[in-house]
């Protein structure tokens, strides 16, 4: 009997050491955004598909984790961890957590917000609204959220500041750090 064939095939990937491997994928994952669309607009129910030229496919940076059951395991928290999540296709982010599930939304360390959200939430604040109620439980590993800088943060519309205090209050952590970026 020969004793290649007595042993499973482990792929050369697999073989390497584990830190190497976590290198890689900190590597892949590193400034990387996953776009999110709202299930309600996407006809086959997939929250990680894009449409290109009217044909859904799955964005690049899932095919890591879609591998197999052991690079799943093992990439999905620096996945969690260095990928942002664009939610910017939700009116309300909050659905969009919903639509996610606990599962994803428990590690979720980065958003992307519609600039509009952080509006709505400033006049709300600035008109009194109350801020007792907040989403931590829907994303508690929250640190960071990206919004785009645009012209409702003029002079006339809103101050930055002002969305930042609303935006911690509504994700329930005064620590939340949010970047503003250029369009």
């Amino acid at each position: 009997m020969d004793s290649d064939q007595s042993t499973p095939y482990t792929p050369p990937f697999l073989r390497l050491p584990a830190e190497i491997r976590v290198m890689i994928y900190e590597h892949a994952f590193t400034n990387e955004t996953i776009h999110v669309q709202p299930k309600s607009t996407d006809l086959l129910g997939g929250t990680y598909l894009l449409q290109r030229n009217g044909i859904p496919r799955y964005q690049q940076i899932i095919s890591l984790l879609m591998t197999c059951r052991h690079i799943r395991e093992e990439a999905t928290p620096t996945f969690n961890e260095l990928v942002t999540f664009d939610l910017t296709l939700y009116y309300n982010c909050m659905a969009a957590a919903y639509e996610l599930g606990p599962g994803i939304c428990q590690a979720i360390k980065a958003i992307k917000v519609e600039p509009r959200l952080a509006k709505r939430l400033a006049i709300g604040l600035q008109q009194g609204a109350p801020s007792s109620t907040n989403y931590r439980h829907l994303l508690p590993s929250l640190q960071q959220v990206h919004i785009q800088q645009t012209s409702i943060f003029g002079l006339l519309s809103m101050s930055p500041d002002l969305a930042v205090r609303a935006l911690r209050l509504y994700f329930g952590n005064s620590n939340l750090e949010v970047i503003f970026s250029r369009m």
